[in-house]
């Protein structure tokens, strides 16, 4: 499992941009996560409550919109936890999926 360890690091002289190097280095450290966590969980079978919420749907959790009858109404579920989430239709369903990207947030970095 991926275990993040505390980095130290010097630029090697006063020419090396450090800032190119922090970015390198969480590139590799988010490869190796998305490695370790690249996987898909099958769905945990539904309890009671959550067959009956499923079967009580009338509008898909993910669009908000009304099912009809012309489009097939399926349980989403969490491919990381394999968790239920809620009654979608079909194809909400399929565009719902993991992200291909992990958002890296840097706030005052100025100073260093």
């Amino acid at each position: 499992m991926f275990k993040p360890k505390p980095v130290l690091y010097r630029a090697k002289n006063n020419d090396e941009d450090i800032g190119e190097k922090f970015v390198e280095m969480v590139v590799e450290d988010l490869k190796l996560i998305y490695k370790e966590f690249n996987f898909s969980k099958k769905m945990i079978p539904s309890t009671e409550e959550e067959q009956c919420e499923y079967e009580k749907a009338t509008v898909c959790w993910i669009c908000q919109e009304k099912f009809d009858q012309s489009e097939k109404k399926v349980r989403d579920h969490c491919h990381f936890t394999g968790k239920y989430r809620g009654a979608a239709h079909n194809k909400c369903n399929l565009q719902f999926k993991k992200p291909k990207f992990t958002p890296v947030i840097f706030h005052n970095l100025a100073g260093y």
